[in-house]
């Protein structure tokens, strides 16, 4: 439980790095990183209180068996159904990642899609307080089995396109440092170099150009 604890903590710089690629995705405006950041750092906290139950229950063995289950199922229950704030962490992801206008995507289109259904799949874990036994216990295969490979299957899926993500940004950051470096090297003006820059800029322009259009459809419709 101890070496839980800790590596909980780690999960706050991974939630960091998710935020960081999220922010390239909106720009300036970044409603959805800052989400994103604050529901991944309330995991470690919701689950800090049900380990320490555990590490209660077996501090004394000698308490009556009543008292042991008590700590037990006060561990195990938030343990397991404490999934709300990650549904809406996964939800707001795939938001971020289906609104990405690039030709070029941070992350691939269908991660966006595969974080909404890992979302939904982490709900049944939410009932586990209606039984005792069955497929919706606290170990039950809805509850427990489904939301654990979920969860797993989302984190190895992360880990896989963050370091990619990471590994495009890094590519993008030096041919930009050697665009500039080549310019200075052939003597060009400073409002050449000023005009590389801008050019590098017209993406992101064009991505908010295309968020501004869809919001304004969007509200046209809605207030006609």
């Amino acid at each position: 439980m101890i070496l839980s604890m800790f590596g909980l903590c780690f999960w706050v710089p991974f939630v960091a790095a998710i935020s960081v690629q999220l922010k390239r995705i909106e720009g300036s405006h970044t409603p959805l990183t800052y989400a994103q950041l604050g529901l991944g750092a309330t995991l470690p906290v919701a689950f800090f209180p049900p380990l320490y139950y555990f590490l209660s229950a077996s501090f004394r063995p000698e308490r009556s068996p009543e008292s042991i289950q008590m700590l037990n199922d006060m561990g195990w229950l938030p343990f397991t159904g404490i999934i709300y704030a990650i549904f809406v962490q996964n939800l707001v992801i795939g938001i971020a990642v289906l609104r990405d206008k690039r030709a070029e995507p941070i992350f691939p289109r269908w991660y966006g899609y595969f974080n909404i259904w890992c979302a939904l799949l982490y709900c049944p874990a939410s009932l586990d307080v209606f039984a005792k036994t069955g497929p919706i216990a606290w170990n039950g295969l809805l509850t427990w089995w489904l939301s654990l490979v979920a969860f797993f299957l989302w984190l190895v899926v992360t880990i896989v396109v963050i370091l990619k993500a990471i590994t495009s940004q890094q590519k993008e950051h030096a041919s930009r440092r050697t665009a500039d470096f080549d310019l200075e090297r052939a003597g060009a003006s400073p409002s050449l170099i000023i005009s590389a820059e801008t050019v590098a800029l017209k993406d992101q322009v064009q991505v908010l150009a295309a968020e501004l259009a869809e919001l304004r459809e969007s509200l046209s419709s809605r207030y006609p």
